[in-house]
């Protein structure tokens, strides 16, 4: 089990540590670090620089942010479509507050029968993923009675780091994608989520990327938005800021580890009040590996969502073999269940 803090890597950082990890090449030895604290006299300044070097910004993120906010003032008046809104999504069990108390689960699914699906219908693979994440949860809320008629909305982690950019840290934007829970149709749901998933696209081409970034070193401002907003949110309006949290990526083809081949790659990100529930899906060779993770006073089965997967993905894949020329098979295989 390989744990990571994501305060030292986001998903692609933690691609390339996996990849580097796995590669098998010589790595030259590291001196291991001293356990002694270093003196006030030697980090003070380098803390004192950077407060200042922060504060002397402060005033180009405000304006930053400003003509963000006229962005997409300006959006919405034109009548454009635009991120799912916060506070729009009706509540469920999970979005309750959070103990330490962690479930995890995860199923495989086919890549190629995801892609083939992707083909099919003109989308992404990432919005079959979400597709696949959205009809497993609206099958267990409507076994349990739960299902709402209003749609749940994910946050989505996308990566803004580019080609040639630094492989380590977080370089990370999100989209606010409505899932389309209250459509019963699955290739109707797909479409759904594909036409907002365009949208968060458009959107993100119009704001600025790294706003979000650098307000997080504002971190008394930046905790009143992520923590505090929620709570009041939740107080005033009974409803969170978004439902879940769903991440995928691409993984590499094969790794090997001192010599064995790896077989499998199973993921999980954090939950994040008021976002008890967190998909996390990881493409390795011929498998996207869905994980699970919920918080066990929620829901202390996270089996029951999971299972949910690949019959999801069937559904899809069923109505695809229906569109000329598409060629998917109607029952994708699926990974196995530990």
């Amino acid at each position: 089990v390989w744990k990571i803090h994501h305060a030292v890597a986001d998903g692609t950082a933690s691609l390339h540590l996996l990849e580097r990890i796995c590669s098998g090449d010589p790595v030259p030895a590291v001196t291991p670090p001293t356990e002694r604290r270093p003196a006030p006299w030697r980090w003070f300044p380098l803390v004192a620089r950077h407060q200042v070097a922060a504060a002397a910004e402060f005033p180009r993120v405000l304006a930053r942010t400003v003509r963000v906010a006229r962005t997409m003032l300006r959006r919405r008046r034109a009548g454009l479509p635009g991120y799912a809104p916060a506070f729009a999504a009706p509540g469920t069990r999970f979005n309750a507050p959070l103990t330490a108390d962690r479930r995890f689960a995860y199923r495989g699914c086919d890549l190629p029968t995801l892609k083939r699906v992707a083909t099919a219908f003109g989308v992404t693979v990432n919005d079959v993923f979400l597709a696949v994440c959205s009809g497993a949860l609206r099958e267990f809320l409507l076994q349990r009675g739960e299902l709402a008629a209003e749609p749940l909305t994910a946050v989505v982690p996308v990566s803004m780091r580019p080609p040639d950019g630094d492989p380590w840290g977080n370089q990370v934007a999100r989209w606010n994608v409505a899932l389309a829970t209250d459509i019963a149709d699955p290739v109707a749901r797909l479409r759904s989520i594909a036409a907002a998933t365009r949208t968060a696209r458009d959107v993100q081409a119009e704001r600025d990327l790294w706003l979000q970034h650098d307000w997080m070193e504002y971190w008394p401002l930046f905790w009143f938005y992520s923590r505090a907003l929620p709570l009041l949110g939740e107080r005033t309006s009974h409803r969170p800021t978004f439902s879940l949290i769903a991440s995928n990526m691409r993984g590499p083809r094969r790794l090997s580890f001192g010599g064995a081949p790896v077989e499998k790659l199973i993921s999980t990100g954090p939950l994040v009040f008021p976002m008890g529930l967190n998909f996390t899906g990881w493409s390795y060779a011929d498998q996207m590996t869905i994980g699970v993770l919920t918080c066990g006073d929620h829901l202390p089965d996270p089996w029951q969502i999971a299972d949910q997967l690949p019959a999801a993905l069937a559904q899809l894949a069923e109505q695809a073999q229906r569109q000329p020329g598409a060629g998917v098979d109607v029952l994708p295989k699926a990974g196995d269940r530990v």
